[in-house]
């Protein structure tokens, strides 16, 4: 069989105008994201040549590598999850609260408004659970917003010092929480956070051209291994709830939302990890020598038509809030009067 050479002209799906340029160019080491068919005999060619060399090359392996040389080419064209299904299955409606409008046109107080109620509110679900940890953004250029949720496990002799430090430092975002699969968490005494969820996410295969599945976060995040055997926690519903005999529940959100029109349409994507008060119950009767801390910010971007003599910073520092969670479920800031 001879090597054919394609033009845009022999599919018609360009002469009937389906197909728009930007959707099936592509740069060095990508893909298209849509298939003509010069994509189409191009990729199967590369399958061909690839059976070819197997069977006539050996394979390299890097020493300490668990796949060989094929295998890790190999995986970034195929699914991201061993179950073959995609990571679009695992995609959650989205059910965050959209940012305030700002209340005029170029207007210069919008990403200063943020109140405590409103970064309190961030903490809560529309069913009422308790925003453990995430992050997620809302708006578009005008009114753009990132909302970030984390949580660790602290001393519960060093809880209440650490709080009021951090939350009266001059920068209030320089506090790092860990994830549980963190490799260098820094040791700090009674100060020291331990990190209980796992938020490494895979790299993704051929998912990350499904529209549906463009920048999803897989698995999303998740309770450690160790919390789970620790309190009896079963997986249900495809990798999004946890569950325990008594009622306890944790819930993993992953989800992605189209904004801005045309040529600025972007994918923006969100996750979100919740529990009921049995499960914070739980979790802290597990560790008797903990609270949980969280850290809620807020941050907006100025809008892109500021004008007139006033400055502003242009990347402005989030507002951020910090909260300890005691066995009784109860969340308290540092000028709470619990």
């Amino acid at each position: 069989m001879g090597v054919q050479f394609n033009y845009a002209q022999d599919d018609a799906r360009y002469k009937r105008k389906i197909f728009r340029y930007p959707d099936t160019s592509h740069s060095h080491g990508t893909q298209p994201r849509v298939d003509d068919l010069r994509a189409y005999h191009s990729y199967h060619a590369m399958m061909i040549v690839a059976a070819r060399l197997l069977r006539t090359h050996q394979v390299g392996k890097r020493e300490d590598g668990p796949k060989d040389d094929f295998e890790e080419w190999l995986d970034g064209r195929l699914l991201t999850r061993d179950d073959g299904r995609w990571i679009a299955d695992r995609r959650d409606p989205c059910f965050t609260e959209s940012p305030p409008k700002p209340q005029s046109y170029g207007d210069k107080t919008w990403c200063w408004s943020v109140t405590a109620e409103y970064l309190d509110r961030q903490l809560l679900t529309d069913d009422g659970l308790q925003v453990l940890w995430g992050h997620w953004s809302s708006g578009h250029h005008d009114d753009e917003e990132t909302v970030a949720v984390y949580s660790a496990l602290v001393d519960r002799a060093g809880a209440a010092a650490l709080l009021a430090a951090v939350q009266t430092a001059s920068d209030t975002g320089s506090i790092y929480f860990p994830s549980e699969d963190d490799t260098d968490e820094p040791e700090a005494g009674l100060f020291r956070l331990v990190g209980w969820v796992a938020s490494r996410n895979e790299s993704t295969g051929i998912d990350e051209y499904d529209p549906w599945g463009e920048k999803l976060e897989y698995p999303g995040p998740r309770p450690d291994p160790s919390i789970v055997d620790k309190l009896g926690l079963n997986l249900t519903d495809d990798g999004r709830r946890w569950v325990t005999a008594s009622g306890s529940l944790l819930r993993s959100e992953a989800w992605t939302q189209a904004v801005g029109l045309g040529r600025e349409q972007e994918t923006v994507p969100g996750t979100r990890l919740s529990g009921n008060r049995s499960f914070l119950h739980e979790l802290l009767k597990a560790h008797p020598e903990h609270c949980l801390v969280l850290s809620v910010s807020v941050r907006r971007r100025p809008t892109r038509y500021n004008s007139g003599g006033d400055e502003f910073e242009p990347y402005p520092w989030p507002y951020v809030r910090y909260y300890l969670i005691g066995e009784d479920g109860i969340t308290r800031s540092l000028k709470s009067r619990d």
